[in-house]
């Protein structure tokens, strides 16, 4: 298969086809950290086998440098875009569902020669209940921020009874704003990157008592964490006029306490989030769930950074890094729908070739 520019690769469609699925599998199907080097090597000795299976006539796999120049061209947002309509993610039909939004820095972009420490990052939208994401844009450290990013999404996109949690990166008056503005619901942590309206929510959790209360535990790892959850209804007139379009009525602290029994040691920590979701029993026990989820996505990028090793591949051509995140994007949706733990799904699949098929369903 021969690769010179794009009308090859136009003219061989059903070769490219197998050429995708093919470097799909090869990343479910390796137990190791993943760079472009062993992706390549496991498609080496993965492409007849495949080829077999899905009846497609291929005298060789691609070569190294042909891989890389087909994955410049592939394009990363018709990809995403598969990539939602597999997972049936199309926001407007989960309006009782939650979703995190998250950045990801690909630190395998980062130009260590020429003394950068920003690279190419990427922010995803993650569902809370499947743990299903897709990447909703990209952007260069070095030059611009995620908070744009974001804010442009909302602005574009339909969220009406929407959900969102958010880091406190994105607790600003004109993303929240612009949430509450389109009927969406934030959930917004808020750190000192707001200071005078953490301290005012520290005076409320500190003199007032919350209208709704309740308590969790946690143990493993050898530590025991218990977390309280207050929540408090308020009117946005009681804070700072700056903040009254975001149209914040609720505050909920969680005060988490962690035993650690190596040590025989205790710490503490509170919390704190604005809504702009009225609190009652229901929606209180809701947001407390959906704060204990916010903090689980987190296990998003442990799978793609320690059990896979993204940070690792070095790419410096944007497009090939933007379409390297979507595949492994597509591989953690793949490996979430299925049962048991990731990282000894991903050496049975490396062993047994059978398991291959039910993967994709």
């Amino acid at each position: 298969m021969k690769l010179s520019d794009s009308r090859d690769i136009r003219g061989k469609r059903h070769e490219l086809a197998f050429i995708v699925v093919l470097f799909l599998t090869s990343i479910l199907r390796s137990d190791k950290l993943l760079n472009l080097s062993v992706i390549h090597r496991a498609m080496l000795d993965d492409f007849e086998k495949l080829a077999h299976i899905l009846g497609i006539k291929v005298a060789k796999c691609i070569s190294y440098s042909q891989l890389k120049r087909l994955l410049q061209l592939i394009d990363y947002e018709q990809f995403n875009t598969m990539n939602e309509l597999y997972f049936s993610f199309i926001i407007k039909k989960d309006a009782e569902k939650w979703f995190s939004v998250d950045g990801k820095e690909l630190c395998g972009t980062i130009d260590g020669v020429s003394g950068a420490k920003r690279g190419l990052s990427i922010v995803n939208l993650t569902r809370h209940q499947s743990r299903q994401s897709i990447i909703i844009g990209h952007y260069d450290g070095s030059k611009a921020s995620e908070k744009p990013v974001v804010r442009d999404y909302f602005e574009e996109t339909d969220i009406r009874g929407q959900k969102f949690t958010f880091d406190a990166l994105h607790t600003s008056k004109e993303n929240l704003a612009t949430i509450a503005n389109k009927n969406g619901v934030y959930l917004a942590q808020l750190k000192a990157n707001q200071k005078e309206m953490l301290e005012e929510c520290e005076l409320v959790n500190k003199h007032f008592i919350a209208n709704f209360k309740n308590t969790d535990y946690q143990k493993g790892h050898g530590r025991v964490e218990t977390r309280v959850y207050k929540g408090y209804n308020f009117v946005a007139a009681e804070f700072d006029e700056r903040w009254k379009e975001t149209k914040n009525v609720s505050l909920i602290v969680v005060s988490r306490e962690r035993f650690t029994s190596k040590i025989k040691k205790s710490t503490q920590e509170n919390s704190y989030w604005l809504s702009n979701q009225s609190l009652d029993n229901k929606s209180f026990n809701e947001i407390s769930e959906a704060i204990r989820n916010h903090w689980s996505i987190e296990t998003h990028h442990h799978i793609r950074d320690v059990q896979m090793g993204e940070d690792q591949i070095k790419i410096s051509h944007k497009n090939e890094a933007l379409v390297v995140a979507s595949f492994i994007t597509l591989t953690c949706n793949l490996l979430e729908k299925q049962e048991g733990n990731k990282s000894s799904l991903r050496e049975k699949l490396s062993k047994n070739w059978k398991l291959i098929p039910a993967i994709f369903k």
